[in-house]
């Protein structure tokens, strides 16, 4: 690194960051990717030397050249020609190429990847980012983390790399795949720099896949029939059918394109010469040996790269110049992170470990994450180190509060995971933690009062051992501090954040509720932040906060005198719902306008972010909801910040059902939501599951909740929630008939279900009642793949899967003959699965599908009388379902001709029947119900005379199931006949 100056910080690599560089002493500007050696897993290292060795063998002038390679202490360094911008830029500022400008482009490209393949390499990851863009106009394929070389015996590869977005459809399946990829991902660059989008977009990476595997290429606009095919050629999905590098060169569309190799000679004649004089004029020989003039300035960058080595002093001095000089630390150029306050964010700990720095250093981290937050959260964390130490500086609170606070409210906001890191807490840091903050308290400046009730509302909200040490034996000199806060109410933040506090205070030891004093002065103030309909994202905060106080203290402070007193309790006021619905007394519709019109609203300036930290639950959670309001609540719901949702649904659900019902045509706008359809599911689900009442699934399939349900499948495949999956599975086994609304639906349903593999249990139970609810149903489970899907399912290594896939097939056969060249391809499998299953279920439902199969398709009963003795076998089973299936199977034999009966008798069928009636009566119970298919022909008949068999047949006519009785004695009136 001694021969580069680092500028600025231009980007990120494949695992590291991208400095531009001048090399020392000249004029020569380069890019150099700098990958840290720590932290770095083997397969990393292995990535970015698998691109050293790349960069080393080709040498084109449309791939980026690199110039030299070396490794410092901590970070391995390729040093590669400087680019002006790549692709992207173009695509990112919604501009589009004309076709004559993308003769050159796509010329450019397919001779680099000619190269590329003529060296057995396959990029992997070609996209826009990855083509650079060079001074002279130039363009270059850089880049190689995820790239792969070929040896020479290797045809094809298997793993997985690169941008979905522009995977290949063999890419995205996981099949074996060659350097065709390559093409089909540069066709996708040029169709989007044509169009201004790629041929196939969805924000769901799920659809994405399907598109880029069924979907037919679109073209949204004019094109010239050239160009066209010169696309089709890339974008064939069969990658036997599309085009080499070779044959691209050769196309009408860029053939004639001048394509002028680069002469470096000059260049490379010059580095040499360079690099050769330096050498010898640092060589000991030399005559007047080199000697670069000395700078009097302190080396800052060489001081923050290495803190370790340098005194505080010097550390001070470094953190000073990166806060006057560093334009990273400039709000409004936030685009340019440089090298110094990398450095300094790397090596952050070195800093705030020393007392004369540490104050000065928070200082310079806390601008930088105002600044660019998403590249200095992750190596700031390690601030919390200072957390509880006697000489955290009052900067930390700042600093703090954009580490911790701020991101801990877009959490909130966006009701993603707010477990937090380990903040490096124990007992002792904590209480020492404690005095800290609360001597903060005391200061004349109301922003920084702010800040530290925010931050202590983050703590007792995340941290245990904090709660412990505010709410243990100091609780008496704490809550009188904070108390005065909500009675002075100075500002939004200080109000909200002391509520919030003293709630989880109280939570934590419900005595400290008496050290709330004066309490008079507390309550009176409580009282009008209650009364106060919010009119500001701020008062809402604190209104939030002060029902958050109410519902984890009510069944404390609504015993307290003043409280009855000033609120007028009733003593009907025995829960928060009941005592709100009195406070609001006339006006709970205009608090709930309020509450929906700022629930909306995110924060965005400081002051907002400081008071949303203390909503320790959402308003909407203790807001009782009357129907004349309900509409209004739900046409809103989807623009409440996702934070709110939640509870608002909660509210909503905890009305009657019949109120739910009448709105239930709004409600399904909410099958549109993710984060509030899997709560509309729940409950849904819940009174299906409970009711089963006819009525209401009829409804639901009149609102179209099964097509909303398939929708919601669809956009979030894998992602999709259980209760999603429950609700349309048990709306669709509740239908006990065919109705025309359902048949509609069926299809939307099926493809849904189908092209998920989370919901393949589901799609199984779904399409076997479908096949089972009658032939209306046929057509569309072929229509929408349903044989295809259970031939693959016949494979599962889950025997419940294959048992649900036996059940479908069986039930599809009782609607009649399967198509030829589909039951050929399934009998076989099924006809196994009974031979070999070894659980009960599984081979009950193949014996049962056997059976369908033989009464719909009979002419597969000549492969089922060469190994008649597995059929033979199931009357012994324990399991009557299966003697049961074995009987069905002889009955389906005989159901349409007589021309098995002889081989039946011969393999033993007949007695094997009767002897199992004679010893189980269970079973028998099954087998009677069979019998009547041999009463058809004057062969079996004659068999069912036979006294022996006509006396087991009349034991049944006594049975005590009317069924089997009254079965028993129509057949011996056929036999007596």
């Amino acid at each position: 690194m001694n021969n580069y100056h680092l500028l600025d910080q231009i980007g990120e690599g494949s695992f590291g960051r991208v400095y531009k560089a001048r090399r020392k002493f000249t004029g020569r500007i380069v890019a150099i990717k700098m990958i840290n050696k720590l932290g770095q897993s083997k397969d990393d290292i292995l990535s970015f030397r698998r691109e050293i060795d790349i960069l080393k063998k080709v040498d084109h002038p449309n791939i980026m050249r690199h110039i030299e390679i070396f490794e410092t202490n901590t970070d391995f360094c390729l040093v590669s020609e400087l680019a002006r911008g790549d692709l992207f830029q173009i695509i990112n500022d919604n501009a589009t190429l004309p076709e004559e400008v993308l003769k050159s482009v796509a010329a450019q490209l397919v001779s680099a990847l000619t190269n590329l393949h003529q060296h057995r390499i396959i990029h992997r990851d070609m996209k826009p980012q990855n083509v650079l863009i060079c001074a002279n106009g130039a363009l270059k394929v850089c880049d190689f983390g995820f790239a792969r070389a070929l040896s020479c015996t290797t045809l094809v590869l298997t793993s997985i790399k690169g941008t979905p977005l522009y995977m290949a459809p063999e890419l995205v399946q996981e099949q074996p795949y060659d350097e065709k990829v390559d093409i089909w991902s540069l066709g996708v660059i040029l169709y989007e720099l044509y169009y201004g989008k790629p041929p196939f977009f969805t924000n769901s990476i799920y659809k994405l896949i399907q598109m880029i595997v069924n979907e037919k290429i679109t073209w949204p606009g004019k094109i010239s029939d050239q160009f066209k095919d010169f696309l089709l050629q890339m974008l064939q999905k069969d990658p036997q059918r599309r085009s080499s590098c070779a044959n691209l060169l050769t196309h009408p569309f860029i053939s004639k394109v001048p394509l002028t190799p680069f002469d470096d000679s000059d260049y490379r004649m010059k580095k040499q010469q360079f690099d050769e004089a330096i050498e010898e004029s640092l060589s000991d020989t030399a005559s007047l040996p080199f000697q670069p003039p000395e700078s009097t300035a302190p080396d800052y960058q060489g001081i923050l790269l290495n803190p370790s080595t340098h005194t505080p002093e010097e550390l001070l001095m470094a953190v000073k110049f990166l806060s006057e000089n560093d334009k990273s630390l400039n709000e409004n150029d936030v685009s340019n992170e440089s090298p110094l306050a990398a450095s300094f964010a790397y090596h952050f700990t070195e800093f705030i470990t020393k007392p004369l720095v540490a104050e000065e250093a928070l200082k310079a981290a806390t601008m930088l994450l105002k600044s660019n937050p998403a590249d200095f959260l992750t190596h700031f964390k390690v601030g919390v180190c200072i957390l509880g130490e006697p000489d955290m500086p009052h900067a930390a609170i700042d600093f703090f509060t954009e580490l911790l606070v701020v991101p801990y409210v877009v959490k909130m906001v966006n009701l993603i995971d707010l477990s937090q890191n380990d903040l490096l807490l124990d007992d002792e840091k904590a209480e020492k933690l404690r005095d800290k903050l609360l001597s903060f308290l005391f200061t004349s400046d109301p922003i920084e009062a702010s800040k530290t009730y925010a931050f202590m509302s983050f703590l007792v909200q995340v941290s245990p051992i904090f709660v412990t040490a505010i709410s243990g034996q100091f609780v008496s000199q704490v809550v009188p501090i904070i108390t005065s806060s909500v009675i002075h109410r100075t500002s939004s933040p200080v109000t909200a954040g002391a509520l919030a506090i003293l709630a989880k205070i109280v939570e934590k030891n419900s005595t400290s509720i008496q050290y709330i004093q004066p309490i008079t002065d507390f309550v009176e103030s409580f009282f009008a932040i209650l009364k106060k309909i919010p009119t500001s994202l701020e008062s809402f905060c604190v209104f939030s906060a002060a029902m958050s106080f109410l519902s984890i203290t009510y069944s404390l402070i609504s015993q307290l005198s003043s409280f009855q007193q000033l609120f007028n309790l009733s003593s009907k006021s025995s829960d928060i719902q009941t005592f709100i619905l009195q406070l609001y007394d006339g006006n709970l519709d205009q608090l709930s306008q309020s509450l929906l019109t700022y629930g909306c609203e995110m924060p965005q300036t400081q002051v907002e972010y400081l008071s949303f930290v203390s909503i320790l639950s959402s308003p909407f959670s203790h807001l009782p909801i009357s129907t004349s309001i309900i509409d209004s609540c739900i046409s809103q719901i989807n623009r409440l910040t996702v934070y709110h949702q939640p509870s608002l649904l909660n509210s909503i659900f905890s009305m009657p059902l019949q109120n739910i019902m009448n709105a239930l045509t709004s409600l399904l706008h909410l099958f549109d939501v993710s984060s509030c359809a899997d709560r509309f599911a729940e409950f849904l689900l819940k009174h299906v599951k409970s009711d089963r009442d006819p009525v209401l699934v009829a409804s639901l399939v009149h609102c179209n909740v099964p097509v909303k349900l398939s929708q919601f499948i669809a956009e979030y495949g894998p992602a999709t929630t259980p209760a999603v999956i429950s609700l349309l599975t048990h709306i669709v086994l509740l239908n006990q008939k065919p109705t025309p609304e359902l048949v509609n639906q069926a299809g939307d349903i099926l493809r849904s279900v189908f092209a998920v593999d989370v919901t393949s249990e589901a799609a199984l139970i779904i399409a076997a009642h479908f096949a089972r609810l009658g032939s209306d149903f046929i057509e569309i489970l072929e229509q929408c793949g349903a044989l295809v899907f259970a031939e693959q399912q016949l494979k599962s290594n889950d025997s419940a899967i294959r048992a649900l896939t036996l059940n479908f097939a069986g039930n599809v056969w009782k609607n009649g003959p399967l198509r030829e060249d589909v039951a050929e391809r399934i009998f076989p499998q099924i006809f196994k699965a009974m031979k070999t299953e070894k659980d009960k279920k599984t081979k009950r439902f193949a014996a049962f599908t056997v059976g369908n199969a033989l009464y719909s398709s009979p002419e597969f009963g000549s492969e089922v009388l060469k190994e008649f003795d597995i059929i033979l076998k199931l009357f012994d089973d324990q399991n009557v379902e299966l003697v049961d299936c074995a009987a069905g199977i002889i009955s389906s034999l005989l159901h349409k001709d007589d021309s098995y009966v002889s081989k039946l008798a011969q393999n033993g069928a007949f007695e094997k029947m009767f002897s199992t009636m004679s010893k189980n009566e269970e079973a028998g119970n099954r087998i009677i119900m069979r019998i009547p298919t041999l009463c058809k022909y004057d062969e079996t008949r004659k068999l069912l005379k036979v006294k022996a068999n006509r006396t087991i047949i009349q034991k049944y006519t006594k049975s005590s199931i009317d069924v089997v009785k009254s079965m028993a004695q129509a057949i011996i009136r056929i036999i007596d006949a």
